[in-house]
């Protein structure tokens, strides 16, 4: 192993107050969430944020195309980041909002398009077109509370929103 390698991997630590970031990132924001004294990093690419000691991954990363929204309770002082899948993401930040402006930047950077999805006129779920920062890849995402649709109604409301949008 050859000293650069040994040394980044030291920085990877949970003990870390920054993540080794991929070529090219750099943090745009961060400090530690007051309710666990963990650290949290954001990029223009995702949110870093720092686990437990005991946890086999010091550091978890969450890519904006992944979040769907950020909420504010300015009561708590707390941000969340809803996921699109999995677990949501309560930070405690008191009097910082920069990084809720951040994550609903970035959100809708990598949120290309929104449409509903609608059956006997009425919307029944939310299809969204999200592109991760400095991908071509589009990824085709559907939120639809308490109904199914079929493979053919998805199917369908892709090729619409393609049309409409040029995706």
């Amino acid at each position: 192993m050859s000293d650069s390698t040994e040394r980044r991997r030291s920085r990877m630590d949970a003990g870390s107050s920054c993540p080794v970031l991929p070529r090219g990132e750099r943090a745009l924001a961060g400090g530690r969430d007051t309710a666990t004294n963990r650290y949290v990093v954001a990029t223009r690419n995702a949110v870093y944020h720092q686990g437990f000691r005991w946890e086999f991954e010091p550091w978890r990363r969450l890519g904006w195309d992944r979040v769907e929204r950020a909420d504010w309770d300015a009561g708590r002082a707390e941000l969340t980041l809803v996921g699109l899948e999995g677990p949501h993401l309560t930070l405690r930040w008191p009097g910082n909002r920069g990084l809720l402006d951040l994550a609903r930047e970035r959100i809708a950077a990598t949120t290309l398009l929104r449409v509903p999805v609608c059956r006997a006129g009425q919307t029944v779920g939310w299809l969204s077109a999200r592109r991760p920062a400095g991908s071509g890849d589009v990824r085709w995402v559907l939120r639809a509370a308490g109904v199914e649709l079929t493979d053919e109604e998805l199917a369908r409301a892709i090729r619409q929103a393609r049309v409409q949008s040029g995706i």
